[in-house]
């Protein structure tokens, strides 16, 4: 609902008429706290559900959104609804800036976590440029470990 919302399109389209009405409630009041928030923020949508494919790099995404800021720098941000938000975000939204960067030539200033609760106040968490380029170390070595873990296999039927 956020992401169409932002996207200038009817929000109510996102709710699934299947779903139980206590679920469709929840969503709505989580919506309605993003926005309040929107409304007043002062950011504008630069992208929004991007797939980005690092074909090279063997590494894709889709983006919630990329806001632009009133002094026009862009923001990678991410939208969680969950109970807490952890710091594992902030990679994250590190190889999200990385995969910008490196595919689409677009360099943000920062990031943002907008975390709506299904309960609870909505929290906006800033992501600073240093945390997104510590983030892009910790996602660098973990995709050296994923590439190196593919090449680990255990020997079946081997005696020792």
């Amino acid at each position: 609902m956020a992401e169409r919302l932002v996207g200038g399109q009817d929000p109510e389209e996102a709710i699934d008429p299947f779903a139980p009405p206590d679920v469709q409630e929840t969503a709505r009041r989580a919506f309605d706290r993003f926005a309040t928030w929107w409304a007043s923020c002062g950011y504008r949508l630069h992208m929004s559900e991007e797939q980005i494919v690092d074909r090279e790099a063997g590494i894709g995404g889709t983006l919630d959104l990329v806001l632009e800021d009133g002094d026009g720098a862009l923001v990678v941000a991410d939208i969680k609804t969950g109970k807490d938000v952890h710091s594992d975000v902030v990679v994250q939204l590190a190889g999200y800036a990385r995969l910008l960067r490196t595919v689409r030539g677009v360099t943000v200033a920062r990031g943002m976590v907008i975390h709506a609760p299904a309960d609870g106040e909505l929290q906006v968490v800033g992501v600073s440029a240093e945390a997104l380029e510590a983030g892009e170390r910790v996602f660098e070595a973990l995709i050296q470990i994923h590439r190196a873990k593919s090449s680990v296999k255990l020997a079946k039927g081997v005696a020792a």
